[in-house]
């Protein structure tokens, strides 16, 4: 198989991990988002990762203020 932008290394540290969708955290494996969602279907969205570690983000008010600078062409 060819290697793209969506290739990842296993780590079964990442195993457990939460993602936040739709105003929930859930389990990694359960995370879905419908197809009919303009996010998925048209490319609209804004999306910024964080790198949190024992209770604190790093970055996290600069990395919030792009995201919320990079939704207003959306809105």
């Amino acid at each position: 198989m060819v290697a793209g932008s969506q290739d990842y290394a296993t780590d079964p540290r990442n195993d457990h991990v939460l993602v936040y969708v739709n105003g929930d955290l859930v389990a990694r494996d359960q995370a879905k988002v419908s197809i009919f969602d303009a996010g998925f279907s048209m490319g609209d969205g804004v999306w910024e990762g964080f790198a949190c570690t024992r209770g604190g983000c790093f970055f996290f008010k600069p990395i919030l203020i792009a995201c919320l600078k990079g939704r207003r062409p959306l809105a």
